[in-house]
């Protein structure tokens, strides 16, 4: 007899800007791609992402894209930087990607 098993909760999505609004392109954008990543890679329960522009004493500096996903009760953390909150933030899903398929290939 086989047992029916619940269906996944679905997984929380979070983007945000500190200090800054990011272009609703690059949310839509990065709002899809963090969807693919959650259909692609099992046990993923939330993915959170900020961008935030790193200040010098004299000038503003490059953009820094943060984030963590949440896996199977552990935590994937990465950042990048960019000249572009936009490609920051993609850079940052790119390098998430890179992270869960290391982590699948190791299991």
């Amino acid at each position: 007899m086989q047992t029916l098993l619940p269906p996944p909760p679905a997984a929380v999505i979070e983007l945000r800007g500190v200090n800054l609004d990011l272009p609703e392109a690059a949310r839509v954008s990065a709002q899809e791609r963090a969807s693919r990543l959650i259909a692609a890679f099992r046990g993923i329960a939330a993915v959170h992402a900020e961008v935030e522009r790193v200040k010098t004493l004299d000038t503003e500096g490059p953009f820094v894209a943060k984030g963590q996903i949440d896996v199977d009760g552990s935590a994937l953390l990465a950042s990048v930087t960019s000249d572009d909150p936009s490609r920051a933030l993609e850079f940052l899903l790119t390098k998430f990607e890179q992270l869960l398929r290391r982590r699948r290939a190791r299991a």
